[in-house]
């Protein structure tokens, strides 16, 4: 409004001045949610500014990803399937007047449920002896081949006797000779309420084979030729 400086006069109907942003020259990035499980979706926003930090109506929006592979986009949609981390970018317009964010959204992909379980056992041998070690490395992947880092897992054995399960995980032991199946079970939630699980078999065996003679009988007096072929059976319980 006008107003005299040394007079009681002022403009009793002030003119109105409306300012408006400028042009789009920054934008940012936004996602919902940013750390999703791998095969899932974020929804991707995108916010302009002009020079002086207004907010700006933006149209004509693009996003880039990078690294690109293994990534999904749709619109303003965003998906992966390998875990890692992904720098989001809105894009706004084409060529050389395009503007970019300068500051990407970092989304993080994680590993979805638990899909298949391998199991190797350590040292690999044909028997063990009772009370040894043997180490279980067991690995779960979701359905993408994604790792997942110390999911829950139980372990059992059949027979379940004379086991030593101190180290499980990781480790178990047997205490008799015997065949014994080890299985080891995904037991937190999994891709479909399925069974993730695994097994391997091991023979723990700490005595030698009995070895029974049945011919020539014991203390017998052999006359004759001076070749004797002997007869007998050899029995490993476990073997």
């Amino acid at each position: 409004a006008c107003e005299l400086k040394f007079q009681p006069l002022k403009d009793t109907t002030p003119a109105e001045l409306t300012i408006t942003a400028s042009a789009v020259v920054d934008l940012e990035t936004t996602l919902q949610p940013a750390m999703l499980e791998a095969g899932k979706t974020a929804k991707v926003s995108c916010l302009g500014s002009d020079t002086y930090g207004n907010p700006t109506p933006v149209t004509n929006t693009s996003m880039t990803v990078t690294p690109l592979t293994n990534i999904t986009i749709k619109g303003l949609t965003v998906s992966g399937t390998k875990t890692g981390l992904y720098k989001v970018a809105c894009r706004m317009g084409s060529g050389a007047s395009a503007v970019s964010d300068s500051s990407p959204a970092t989304l993080e992909i994680i590993p979805s449920l638990p899909y298949r379980i391998t199991l190797a056992i350590s040292p690999t041998q044909s028997y063990y002896k009772p009370e040894e070690t043997i180490s279980l490395d067991y690995k779960v992947y979701d359905k993408y081949n994604n790792f997942i880092w110390k999911p829950q897992v139980k372990v059992t054995t059949s027979p379940s006797q004379n086991v030593n399960t101190s180290g499980v995980p990781y480790a178990i032991a047997f205490l008799k000779d015997g065949i014994y199946t080890i299985t080891v079970t995904v037991s937190e939630a999994t891709e479909a309420g399925k069974t993730v699980a695994a097994s391997a078999t091991v023979k723990v065996d700490g005595m030698g084979p009995s070895v029974l003679i049945s011919y020539p009988p014991r203390a017998a007096m052999i006359t004759g030729s001076s070749k004797i072929t002997g007869k007998g059976t050899v029995t490993d319980a476990v073997s």
